[in-house]
């Protein structure tokens, strides 16, 4: 029996007079402890999840450079239209002009640029890309897109398959639904985070761990094997 505690595998064999070797395998995923989201990297580090993983709405590519940075993966997907859409469909404080997405995608091409191969920039919608990716093969998923309860259930759908059993999907601004607005009165957008995970989460029987000490809280579940 092999036994995966922590990052160590333990592995022990039966065997009798009367029975052929019986090998079967125990995973106890590790506990997440972190308190907020630039931890992630090295739950992911501990946990062995060193494959691809997608961060799924980028803008100036601050948290793919913090986790290139920071975790021992193989490559990370950052994703994102860098587009202006209609406002009133897509009602968030970052539905920027065109022009100024494509200075933000530029600027994260060149932050991104000293991880060389590990980073893949894809300019693309999140239907898009879902549609290359296969479907297993990502170690964790970060949805930071659209944050409106439409637009995260989307995307749970979109991507949840695209997870590893054992992997990681997960997401930003894990706050109270509803439009939001700065201390100045400035539209933030319109949230549905929790409302969305929480239907997936009852339908597939997730435990969702929340970073408590990040001032806009990111939420993460595991995948479970089938």
């Amino acid at each position: 029996m092999k036994i995966k505690w922590l990052n160590k595998i333990i592995e022990f064999k039966f065997h009798d007079w009367h029975y052929a070797h019986i090998h079967f395998v125990m995973i106890v995923p590790h506990t997440m402890e972190f308190t907020k989201r630039d931890e992630f990297p090295t739950y992911l580090n501990q946990s062995g999840l060193v494959g691809s993983g997608a961060e799924i709405g980028v803008q100036s590519g601050c948290y793919s450079e913090i986790l290139l940075s920071r975790w021992k993966g193989n490559g990370l997907f950052s994703i994102d239209a860098w587009q202006h859409f209609d406002d009133d469909i897509y009602v968030d404080i970052a539905n920027l002009s065109t022009e100024q997405h494509l200075d933000l995608y530029a600027n994260t091409s060149l932050k991104l640029r000293p991880f060389g191969d590990r980073s893949i920039i894809w300019r693309m919608t999140s239907h898009e890309a879902s549609r290359i990716i296969p479907d297993k093969t990502l170690d964790f998923c970060y949805l930071d897109a659209d944050h409106s309860y439409k637009g995260v259930l989307n995307d749970l759908k979109l991507w949840v398959p695209k997870i590893k059993n054992g992997g990681i999907i997960c997401g930003h601004d894990y706050i109270n639904d509803g439009t939001h607005y700065t201390k100045e009165g400035v539209l933030i957008g319109d949230f549905g985070v929790q409302k969305a995970v929480g239907k997936i989460s009852n339908e597939l029987n997730w435990k969702i761990h929340v970073t408590e000490f990040d001032e806009y809280p990111s939420w993460f579940a595991t995948i479970a094997g089938n």
